[in-house]
C-alpha cells in the first residue's frame, strides 16, 4: 500500500512537471546502482532489492560499464586540465 501511494504521488508530480511517469522497477534498478557505486557486496545488493531472478546481474554490467566509461573521460579531463595550468 505504502509502494502504491507514493509512486502515485511521485508520478503527480513528475505529469506536473512533463517528466512522465516512474515505476517501482525503476527505484530498485537505481537502488542498486546506488549500493554498487557504494561497493555493496553483490550479494546484499540482491537481497536487499529482494529480486526474484538474476536480473540485477545485468544492472551489475551495465553500472561497471557506465562508471568506468565516466572515470576514464574525468581521468582525461583531469590531465588536460593540469596540462593547461603547468
Amino acid at each position: 500500500m505504502v509502494k502504491t501511494a507514493a509512486l502515485q504521488w511521485i508520478n503527480a508530480i513528475a505529469i506536473a512537471w512533463g517528466w512522465g511517469t516512474a515505476f517501482g522497477h525503476s527505484f530498485q534498478i537505481g537502488g542498486a546502482s546506488f549500493f554498487l557505486a557504494k561497493k555493496v557486496d553483490c550479494k546484499i545488493v540482491w537481497m536487499a532489492g529482494r529480486w526474484q531472478s538474476l536480473a540485477h546481474e545485468t544492472y551489475i554490467c551495465a553500472f561497471e560499464q557506465i562508471s568506468s566509461h565516466h572515470l576514464v573521460g574525468m581521468q582525461d579531463e583531469s590531465a588536460a586540465l593540469t596540462a593547461q595550468v603547468g
